[in-house]
Formats: C-alpha cells, sequence, structure tokens
C-alpha cells in the first residue's frame, strides 16, 4: 500500500509517540508499504511551529533527511493537486489538510491520518 502521511501522523512518526496506535504501527513498519511525506508538511510545520502540534521545537532540515534516509518518498507541490482542493471545500479542516488530501486522491496514495474532519471523508482515508 502507498500511504501518504498527514501531518501531525508524520511529527508522531518522527517522535515515536505514544499517538501512533498499534495498527497504525504496524502500517508503517510494513516493508511492503511504501511511505510518502508532503513538502505541505515541511511547510505546515514550518509556519505553525512545533507548538501547534504539541510536540519539542523540530529541525525542518533533520526532519526531512531522516525520512529520506529512511526510504520515505517525498511528494512536491504541483498545481494538478492545487486544483483538487476545491473538491473540498466542505471539509472541516484547514488549508493544508484539503490540499495533502488532494495530493493523495492525485497519486494514488492513502491518507494517514488521525483527524475526524478528514476520516469522516473516508475515500482515500487511512484513519488511525
Amino acid at each position: 500500500m502507498k500511504i501518504l502521511l498527514d501531518t501531525p501522523v508524520l511529527l508522531w512518526v518522527a517522535a515515536d509517540s505514544v499517538h501512533l496506535d498499534d495498527a497504525a504501527r504496524r502500517l508503517i513498519l510494513d516493508e511492503g508499504n511504501e511511505l510518502h511525506f508532503s513538502a505541505v508538511s515541511i511547510w505546515e510545520i514550518g509556519l505553525r511551529g512545533a507548538s501547534g502540534f504539541d510536540g519539542p521545537p523540530v529541525d525542518l532540515r533533520l526532519l526531512r533527511r531522516g525520512l529520506l534516509d529512511a526510504g520515505y518518498v517525498e511528494v512536491p507541490v504541483r498545481s494538478e493537486h492545487a486544483m483538487g482542493v476545491g473538491v473540498f471545500e466542505d471539509l472541516p479542516v484547514d488549508s493544508f489538510a484539503r490540499l495533502l488530501l488532494a495530493q493523495a486522491r492525485h497519486e494514488g496514495l492513502m491518507l494517514m491520518t488521525a483527524k475526524p474532519g478528514l476520516i469522516a471523508h473516508k475515500e482515500g482515508i487511512l484513519p488511525i
């Protein structure tokens, strides 16, 4: 399975957080799965800072390098992704989440998230 990690999930993975349940950990550790992170998440963390995610400060360069070294695939932001955001205007989530969902859909990825507003959408969502 090809999985795109939502921003909080990405930080939980990086910090080996207790927020990740056993099912999520199994999916992340399963070498048969292809894990992806988005430039959107790096941007979001940079803008909000760690305080927006209830965690310690994050060095974005180290986070990105660690993800790439661990075999994660980076998903850049493309115009096709931006155009897909309008489909999700009614979702009760922020613009970052909408863009991540649009990326996941366009790239054929499942979006792993714990956000209720995204989980309610169901299509293309891998809830944790």
